[in-house]
């Protein structure tokens, strides 16, 4: 059954939490075990978004796959178990989420390129996985249905509305990069700029719908009903 509710899909990393210094931390640990340069956090936060392994690439682009491979094992070893606890909610989003979830109108969920499990423990540890219907990392098919890794985060966009059984057009993604604003329109979704979060946006793009904190997501809502 189509739902009449309208679904908002939301990223994790950049729009919802600053996780960079915790994943500068992982980062920088992975680098020294095996005995690479360490990136400035600053440095590192203009890359932030896209899966590890492809930062890992950009940053350094002469690594043979293999030590690539060593180097997302160790990074996702130690930012599973301690990197993603020094991730900080941005202002406004627990107090937001609430006034969404408690309007009736909206079904809520987390769409990210982060594994889903680091990412759950981050919801549940603020208290807000009550909130959310579906937390969907790049593994969510794998541990959910024995099924493959997302090959994309627009392929996890399609997999959230088919969930729910939503027509794109009555879904928002609301994410902080390009990337994701171009996963959305691929998808049909409506997109919603973070404009704080990582990237930084070019001020002459157009964006239909943008935010300069979270809680502005209220009235960008308000505005297209």
């Amino acid at each position: 059954m189509i739902k009449n509710r309208r679904l908002i899909l939301i990223d994790l990393d950049g729009t919802l939490i600053d996780s960079s210094q915790g994943i500068h931390h992982s980062f920088c640990y992975a680098a020294s075990k095996l005995n690479l340069p360490t990136p400035s956090l600053s440095r590192l936060t203009n890359y932030i978004g896209p899966p590890i392994l492809e930062i890992a690439k950009e940053l350094y682009p002469d690594l043979e796959s293999y030590i690539l491979s060593r180097f997302v094992k160790l990074f996702r070893s130690n930012y599973d178990s301690i990197g993603y606890l020094r991730s900080e909610w941005y202002d406004q989003v627990i107090s937001t989420i609430d006034i969404l979830f408690k309007s009736n109108l909206y079904d809520l969920s987390i769409v990210t390129n982060k594994p889903t499990i680091p990412s759950t423990d981050i919801i549940k540890i603020s208290g807000l996985k009550k909130y959310f219907l579906h937390i969907i990392g790049i593994d969510y098919r794998f541990l959910n249905d024995d099924g493959a890794f997302f090959s994309s985060k627009s392929e996890a966009i399609h997999h959230a509305l088919q969930i729910e059984c939503y027509k794109p057009e009555s879904a928002f993604y609301i994410g902080d990069t390009s990337s994701d604003m171009n996963v959305s329109l691929e998808q049909g979704v409506k997109f919603i700029a973070a404009l704080y979060g990582f990237q930084k946006w070019d001020p002459d793009k157009y964006l239909e719908y943008k935010l300069t904190s979270f809680a502005d997501v209220l009235d960008v809502l308000d505005m297209d009903t």
